[in-house]
């Protein structure tokens, strides 16, 4: 599954009795799934994050399910997240299989390449909600699930020259932004 868009824990489904097309993953995406790196130190205004968890890949991820697809989308968050906290891509571009968002992750990288700065202030800088129960089909092979992604208000930009910059600023608005997942 690749996804086209922009949460920190897949969520338990409400009833594993229920049939997948019957259950409802509406709401805040969550994912529980990391490898520990040492001890983890968050990020403060004078220092970066240390040892930051580190997604690991879902097996479901690229099942061409509803369950595998939610399971894809919350990889991808928590990924972005470790990006932003960390500056490391890797994990992130395995979810984003066709570069179709890999512009916003360049800059997270950049930052911590570069030396220039880091993020502080939330563990999880970035969270997204699905506004549907479950994905649309478009398709014989293709299916979308809209959502709506923010910044947290608490994470924040140092640079290393003093700057600092909150990074709900980066939002299109205090309710985020739209977008959609789509597998392919």
């Amino acid at each position: 599954a690749s996804l086209t868009a922009c949460a920190s824990d897949i969520r338990p489904l409400s009833d594993p009795s229920t049939p997948e097309e019957q259950r409802s993953y509406k709401g805040e995406l969550k994912f529980n799934s990391y490898e520990s790196r040492g001890t983890y130190v968050p990020a403060t205004s004078s220092k970066k994050a240390e040892n930051p968890p580190k997604p690991i890949p879902p097996a479901k991820m690229r099942a061409k399910t509803t369950e595998g697809m939610y399971a894809a989308i919350g990889f991808w968050v928590a990924s972005f997240n470790y990006l932003i906290l960390s500056g490391d891509i890797e994990p992130f571009m395995a979810v984003d299989i066709n570069r179709n968002d890999i512009y916003k992750a360049e800059a997270f990288a950049e930052l911590y390449k570069s030396n220039t700065g880091w993020v502080y202030g939330t563990d999880a800088p970035f969270s997204a909600e699905l506004t549907e129960d479950a994905p649309q089909k478009v398709d014989e092979q293709q299916y979308r699930w809209l959502g709506v992604g923010r910044y947290n208000k608490e994470a924040k930009i140092h640079y290393t020259d003093g700057r600092e910059l909150t990074m709900a600023s980066l939002s299109s608005g205090p309710r985020g932004y739209e977008f959609f997942f789509q597998n392919i």
